[in-house]
């Protein structure tokens, strides 16, 4: 399983000029047909197996959530997509930190639930979390904001 992995892993690293995983990296929506062909792209040409194959491995999950994962989002994605928080110049250093921690999460994992806001490596900035750090109005749109980029990552 793990050679399989890596092996996926290896693959979606060598296909990132693709336009649709282009597209997943940099936080913008991608299309049904988009997905169709990325989908024909690992599957149908075989390199990383069938489609069963792959599920009998990572479960049955949405491709573009998925590839993210596996990828990450580009930084500079992260940062646009919180431009309208990141450019508050009253932000103090535990929320630059909080929001610095959102966007290097992003960059490694590519998705992130907002629960996670709640928990660690979250919860050691503040033990409570994105509310115990910016009031509940600015907690909702940075809530919003994770949401929308999850949903990036799916088809639009």
């Amino acid at each position: 399983l793990d050679a399989y992995k890596s092996k996926v892993a290896q693959y979606l690293k060598e296909q990132s000029s693709n336009i649709t995983i282009h597209k997943l990296r940099n936080n913008q929506p991608i299309t049904k047909a988009e997905l169709a062909l990325l989908d024909n792209l690992l599957f149908e040409t075989g390199t990383i197996g069938t489609k069963a194959a792959f599920i009998k491995v990572f479960g049955e999950q949405p491709l573009g959530k998925f590839i993210r994962s596996i990828l990450g989002m580009e930084v500079q994605a992260a940062k646009q997509a919180f431009a309208e928080i990141l450019n508050n110049k009253t932000l103090n250093t535990q929320q630059i930190r909080f929001m610095d921690t959102i966007i290097n999460f992003l960059n490694v994992k590519g998705i992130i639930e907002p629960a996670m806001l709640f928990e660690t490596p979250f919860t050691d900035i503040n033990s409570n979390g994105v509310l115990g750090l910016f009031n509940e109005q600015e907690a909702t749109r940075i809530i919003s904001l994770i949401n929308q980029i999850n949903e990036n990552a799916d088809v639009a």
